[in-house]
């Protein structure tokens, strides 16, 4: 398994294991460890709409241990082929892309969009 998949199961292990009663807070931090290109606003309408439980509930919740380390990776792995598609053009046309409109959560927001829940307000964010 890469690296980051680990470090990933490695947080989730620490956060069950670390005796807090999982408050908002300690979720927050969590979830910005694991997408840390969500903003603060994107990570509160992600808790907002009901879809953390317990990141160890099997099934019973969206952001279960294996959707979210999934999840994260598919993040990771999407924000490496864009990026290498942006140099790509940028080499083959000689100047810079125009990135507006195209945020830093983007790759992350539509990797989300692969869990069972609407996300389109998360990027609208």
């Amino acid at each position: 398994m890469p690296p980051e998949v680990l470090a990933d199961f490695e947080l989730l292990r620490e956060f069950e294991m670390s005796g807090q009663d999982h408050t908002a807070e300690a979720q927050c931090a969590l979830i910005q460890k694991l997408f840390p290109r969500l903003s603060a606003k994107q990570v509160a309408k992600l808790q907002e709409r009901r879809v953390w439980g317990s990141p160890w509930q099997p099934g019973g919740a969206y952001l279960g241990a294996p959707d979210v380390v999934v999840t994260a990776e598919k993040a990771r792995e999407w924000q490496r082929m864009f990026d290498h598609a942006v140099a790509f053009c940028e080499a083959i046309y000689g100047e810079k892309v125009n990135m507006e409109g195209v945020r830093a959560s983007t790759m992350t927001c539509l990797a989300l969009e692969t869990l069972p829940l609407p996300v389109y307000d998360i990027m609208a964010m």
